[in-house]
């Protein structure tokens, strides 16, 4: 039979109402086509629900492989915010270390000038008690 089958619920329902009729109509041959026909209808509908979770298998996937890069690049993100902290820090020692080495500079400076003015009014004041011996040195 060269006739166009409907496909899927309503094919389903068309195959019921032929298998009945032939059955009625005691027609093997128009029931047994009905009964192909629920069968076809049936077969459809679980090739759409399986088209269906697949669809829903793959939606999830896709998410899924978005969720996995976004929280790849939330990682990269913290970690370079990681790392410019520790430059951050790093820079902040070498200032520090820089100051304190300017700090320690002017105070060994300070104290140089300290005691070479020291010195001097040593020697001036030993000059005032035996001013002979700076002549004969």
């Amino acid at each position: 039979m060269s006739q166009r089958t409907n496909r899927g619920p309503i094919g389903a329902l068309v195959g019921a109402v032929k298998e009945k009729a032939g059955e009625i109509l005691d027609r093997g041959d128009l029931a047994r086509e009905g009964r192909l026909q629920q069968e076809q209808g049936a077969a459809d509908a679980r090739a759409r629900e399986a088209e269906t979770r697949a669809q829903a298998a793959q939606e999830r996937a896709d998410i899924a492989e978005e969720r996995a890069a976004v929280h790849a690049e939330a990682g990269k993100l913290r970690a370079g915010a990681h790392e410019d902290r520790a430059d951050a820090a790093a820079e902040a020692d070498r200032r520090e270390q820089h100051a304190g080495a300017a700090a320690d500079q002017a105070r060994a400076e300070r104290a140089a000038t300290a005691e070479r003015r020291a010195a001097e009014t040593r020697e001036a004041a030993a000059d005032r008690l035996d001013p002979d011996q700076e002549e004969t040195a």
